[in-house]
């Protein structure tokens, strides 16, 4: 019994671990160190969310992407100016 519950706990462990890495290696490829793998062009950090994650365009092909594993120490978060007529 005890060497069931040492080898199911390590297969728990291996999963977390390798979801983890798993997970960066994913966020890594859509990132593309900042260049839109569609269209070449750099992505634009347009907003950050409460955990500290950055949120990526593509102003040129509209392709988003998020990164929270990726931290970035100079960014500036370049929002567009929107107009909200809204409805009378």
């Amino acid at each position: 019994m005890e060497t069931i519950l040492i080898t199911f706990s390590i297969l728990i462990i291996t999963f977390i671990v390798g979801g983890i890495i798993w997970a960066n290696i994913a966020e890594r490829r859509h990132f593309n160190n900042g260049i839109c793998p569609c269209c070449g062009q750099p992505l634009r950090c347009f907003d950050m969310d409460s955990q500290g994650g950055y949120l990526w365009k593509c102003d040129n092909c509209g392709y988003f992407t998020s990164t929270s594993w990726i931290k970035h120490k100079n960014v500036k978060i370049q929002r567009k100016r929107q107009i909200n007529y809204g409805t009378l």
